[in-house]
């Protein structure tokens, strides 16, 4: 698999366009908080995380999980994916080269700078109003590992580039479909068990990141969510690769 891998990183650093939008979009979600109108007239860690989940709920889960499976796009758009069965690897080694490279990549893009703004902002100016930071920014990679990860397997799971689409759609516009569905369907129920609902989507996830107190159930849920998208994804990556068929 180690051979997949150097494929897979040799790739990605070859593809000098898509790197140039994941560092474009990343300066953009981490440079727009600062423009915002901080309460104490200074960006303090907590201001930061408050005026940064805005921007990361609408760019992070759908420009970074496109982002991650245009990376994993290029062999099947220049129709050199079907060598690497053809060359004898195992299925699962294929898929896993694919996530163990894309994945840290495009995910430590925003969560590594994100630490270290607050890290410099927080010995500078303070934490601020809000406590346990560091739980904050460990949802905040799980939200990230999350997205990559359905990028990725949205296009192995289709063989096609056009699963760039599908991952934008799915975060874009079937989740917030769902959200809007589920809020009708339960407008009478008490605002826990709205918010307990809420905490299985990655932009109410990403939007507790600055809540006041983030609540246990949220973290699992979080955790949980990954897990169950990331195996149904995978068994149709691992399937479609199984058949054989690729556009």
């Amino acid at each position: 698999m180690n051979r997949l891998m150097k494929a897979e990183w040799y790739r990605a650093r070859k593809s000098s366009g898509i790197i140039k939008w994941l560092f474009f979009i990343t300066l953009i979600v981490l440079a727009i908080p600062f423009l915002d109108d901080m309460p104490d007239g200074k960006a303090t860690a907590s201001s930061y995380i408050i005026a940064f989940n805005v921007q990361a709920c609408v760019f992070i889960p759908m420009f970074f999980s496109a982002l991650a499976g245009a990376f994993v796009g290029i062999p099947f758009t220049n129709k050199t994916a079907m060598y690497e069965v053809m060359a004898g690897n195992k299925i699962s080694h294929i898929i896993n080269s694919k996530l163990l490279v894309i994945v840290p990549l495009v995910s430590l893009a925003v969560t590594f700078p994100f630490c270290l703004i607050l890290g410099v902002l927080g010995i500078v100016n303070g934490s601020g109003s809000l406590d346990n930071i560091a739980l904050r920014i460990l949802l905040l990679f799980i939200i990230t590992l999350h997205v990559t990860m359905v990028g990725v397997l949205a296009v192995t799971a289709t063989r096609h580039a056009a699963g760039i689409v599908l991952s934008f759609l799915r975060f874009g516009m079937i989740e917030v479909i769902a959200i809007i569905w589920l809020s009708i369907l339960f407008q009478d129920a008490s605002k826990t068990t709205l918010n307990k609902i809420g905490g299985w989507f990655v932009s109410e996830q990403i939007y507790a990141t600055a809540y006041d107190k983030i609540p246990s159930y949220m973290l699992t849920e979080a955790i949980l969510g990954l897990v169950i998208e990331v195996v149904i994804w995978y068994i149709l990556s691992y399937i479609g690769y199984k058949k054989k068929k690729f556009a």
